[in-house]
């Protein structure tokens, strides 16, 4: 970020790989930025694994959090002390449907957000 010249202020959405029930609260709570410029699936896929932070960035479109030209960081973390971030600008993206799901996930996508 700062190679590029930009802050935390300027990145609009915050990918973070979920994979317990608390770490996108203690990501947010971490760098100081509003809970709201993130989204926790976890309540609804638990760990999926690797899969997360896309799963994230997917309904963070789907919601309007992330429009064309929003600045995404997207951050993960893997086993063996490893983890990797990366700052992207969000194209013109063209999104599929909502997957059908055993849960329910494709009543609304606002249903997830509201209690996310």
């Amino acid at each position: 970020m700062a190679s590029a010249g930009l802050s935390l202020d300027d990145i609009n959405f915050f990918a973070f790989n979920t994979p317990t029930a608390w770490y996108a609260n203690l990501c947010a709570h971490s760098l100081g930025i509003d809970p709201d410029r993130t989204i926790n699936l976890y309540p609804y896929y638990a760990n999926i694994g690797p899969v997360l932070p896309i799963a994230n960035l997917y309904y963070g479109a789907q919601s309007e959090k992330i429009r064309e030209n929003s600045l995404v960081l997207f951050y993960t973390i893997y086993s063996a002390s490893t983890a990797a971030a990366t700052v992207m600008r969000w194209g013109d993206v063209k999104l599929g449907t909502l997957p059908a799901s055993a849960v329910n996930l494709n009543k609304s996508v606002s249903n997830i957000l509201t209690t996310v």
